[in-house]
């Protein structure tokens, strides 16, 4: 049985795949098999290194607090996007025996009219940050495909909206994810990203929980069921 170190390296091995072929899509310096190998080894070791690290910072400074840098909405309720952009509100919803997670999207105008929405049930034990950073990207592809190239992104995971406006090199296991979310921001006219209170991300928190009763995915356009269509009122009339 391979040991953690190995499954460790394994799964980084996997990552820098997907991560090789994203820059091989976007034109990007790619790695061949060796330097894969060898860089896999690498991050696994600077991950343990500073996963040790932050913990004993976390220990002394705690691990509540908030960079001072770090701006995001403090509004209590959903307002709409500036005239001519859309906005797209994500959020993920959980349930741990089951193993599943749901992904819900929805994308309104200036109006506060629907566009389109999006439910996605994933199955795995997914972290709520991994959950959180796939919620953005599944509906950014979503966007893609109907065309929808202005826009204003909204989440209530404060570490994934850090995570995508940083350039760093990111060694979590979230890295390649967050990776092809700034891929795919070049496929886009205008785009940004903020962090908004849970009381302002109600439809697509309403979308990610009916995902986990749904299986596959399930699309709407303009017009949806009579829960979805009450939940964007709500939202809009509060």
């Amino acid at each position: 049985m391979a040991s953690e170190y190995e499954q460790a390296v394994f799964g980084v091995i996997a990552w820098l795949i997907w991560k090789n072929r994203n820059a091989c899509r976007f034109g990007e310096k790619e790695s061949f098999g060796v330097q894969v190998v060898i860089q896999a080894e690498e991050w696994v070791r600077s991950y343990h290194k500073a996963n040790t690290r932050s913990t004993s910072i976390a220990s002394n400074t705690g691990s509540n607090s908030v960079p001072s840098f770090i701006k995001h909405s403090t509004a209590v309720r959903w307002y709409p996007p500036e005239p001519g952009s859309l906005k797209l509100n994500v959020d993920t919803a959980c349930d741990h025996q089951k193993g599943k997670v749901g992904l819900g999207a929805v994308v309104r105008d200036e109006h506060g009219h629907m566009k389109g929405a999006v439910m996605h049930q994933l199955c795995g034990g997914l972290s709520a940050h991994a959950s959180e950073a796939l919620a953005v990207l599944f509906g950014m592809r979503y966007c893609l495909m109907e065309g929808f190239t202005k826009l204003e992104v909204e989440s209530d995971a404060l570490n994934v909206i850090k995570a995508i406006n940083c350039d760093e090199c990111d060694l979590s296991m979230e890295g390649a994810v967050f990776d092809e979310v700034r891929c795919l921001k070049f496929a886009f006219a205008e785009i940004n990203w903020r962090k908004v209170a849970r009381s302002s991300n109600k439809v697509a928190h309403c979308l990610a929980k009916e995902a986990l009763r749904s299986d596959g995915i399930k699309f709407w356009k303009e017009a949806g069921p009579p829960w979805l269509v009450a939940a964007v009122l709500d939202e809009l009339s509060n």
